[in-house]
């Protein structure tokens, strides 16, 4: 079931579910939709006890404004088609950007990036909330909100896959959507052949300080 939950100027909307397995521990947070005043005429006075449902099954919320009517049935409706995240483009910390790509190759030495998304959603857009995954580097799923961009420090050298997934405004989660990988290079003192020429000057310098 859904629960809907009146605040200040605002209405949330949150998957029993959700709250339950928040509760038991299962999960650290709920996935909520929050419906501002610019939604509907939410006033800033009105009472829980005041909200009714009709026989129609919706749910109607008086206040100084007006009326709000949603029928959460229809609601649900609208929102029930996932949405199709997309990843645009990748910039360095240099001011570079490049479109994600099969064989990406950043120049060496860029260990800070900015990754940037979207999800099209012409019924709600200022609803659709994000949480990222980059493979190689997170320990897990990060909580977006509504940021369109991600930003990534501390890059060791290796091959990295960007995850995204977008909910939408009945709280429906995509599938997760990955760009290609790209490959963040080693500098050349990073690489197995400089330490190993690093290693025979040292052991020149030494054996000539021994005679």
């Amino acid at each position: 079931g859904i629960a809907w939950l009146g605040g200040r100027d605002v209405l949330h909307r949150v998957p029993l579910a959700d709250v339950e397995a928040v509760l038991d521990g299962d999960r650290a947070r709920a996935d909520v939709v929050t419906l501002l005043s610019s939604d509907g005429p939410f006033g800033t006075s009105r009472k829980a006890s005041d909200v009714a449902w009709a026989p129609d099954g919706s749910l109607w919320i008086p206040s100084f404004k007006g009326v709000t009517r949603i029928d959460p049935v229809h609601y649900a409706r609208l929102h029930a088609a996932p949405l199709t995240p997309l990843v645009d483009v990748i910039r360095t910390e240099g001011g570079q950007s490049y479109a994600p790509a099969d064989g990406l190759r950043l120049p060496a030495g860029e260990r800070t990036l900015d990754i940037e998304y979207t999800a099209a959603d012409f019924l709600a857009p200022r609803l659709v909330r994000f949480r990222t995954y980059l493979e190689g580097h997170d320990a897990g799923w990060v909580d977006r909100g509504a940021e369109r961009r991600a930003t990534v420090g501390g890059l060791a050298p290796g091959t990295y896959t960007f995850w995204v997934q977008a909910m939408n405004g009945g709280g429906v989660w995509s599938e997760p959507v990955a760009a290609p990988a790209f490959v963040v290079p080693r500098q050349p003192w990073e690489t197995w052949w400089f330490a190993l020429v690093a290693l025979a000057e040292m052991c020149c310098a030494g054996g000539l300080g021994a005679r």
